[in-house]
């Protein structure tokens, strides 16, 4: 998957942030998807077993 996207221009110190646009807010769901189905794919299988009886 390729992902063409701007970063958010920085925002004044003590000033409000604007919120991202919906195009960004797509692009950084997919990669927090992309992130949580990469960690959970080699994450080893004992630490599976491990952290579902916590």
């Amino acid at each position: 998957m390729a992902v063409d996207a701007e970063l958010v221009p920085a925002q004044p110190v003590g000033g409000a942030v604007e919120a991202y646009d919906p195009a960004a807010a797509a692009v950084l769901a997919a990669l927090e998807q992309g992130t949580d189905e990469h960690i959970e794919a080699v994450r080893p299988r004992k630490t599976k077993i491990s952290y579902a009886r916590d």
